[in-house]
């Protein structure tokens, strides 16, 4: 059984000057995360030339402007991503101060990256049910 995951919004700014030092801190951490990644072979032998390609096999697909800048991200997977955490660190320093990540699990919980002066902090709501919330329904 999985856990499904939807995209509710993905607004980054990441400078096309950029993407080559962040191609390179990507590579340099995919084989040291332990997830997914690690074992699955088809991550360390196909070549990424640049900074889009790379992050489709972190599971993203990109938005661009006319000059190349990242202007947004689109999760390509209905789960979450291994090692999504370890990525958004490595993208925090180049991602402008007010780029956001949400996410909504099949529950109802919401997975919030926002990034700030070269940072980026995890938000988590999780959903409570109590009794009082349950009705009597016709079987």
């Amino acid at each position: 059984m999985s856990y499904n995951i939807e995209q509710k919004k993905a607004d980054i700014f990441i400078a096309r000057t950029n993407h080559k030092a962040i191609l390179a801190k990507l590579k340099e951490a995919l084989p040291k995360i332990d997830d997914v990644f690690r074992f699955n072979p088809r991550f360390h032998t196909v070549r990424r030339e640049n900074l889009v390609e790379e992050l489709t096999y972190w599971f993203f697909e990109t938005r661009l402007d006319a000059d190349y800048n990242i202007v947004g991200l689109k999760l390509a997977a209905t789960f979450m991503p291994g090692g999504i955490d370890d990525m958004f660190k490595i993208l925090a320093p180049y991602v402008h101060s007010g780029g956001e990540v949400l996410l909504s699990g099949e529950d109802g919980a919401q997975f919030r990256w926002i990034f700030s002066d070269g940072k980026v902090k995890k938000y988590v709501a999780k959903v409570k049910l109590v009794a009082q919330d349950f009705e009597e329904v016709e079987a």
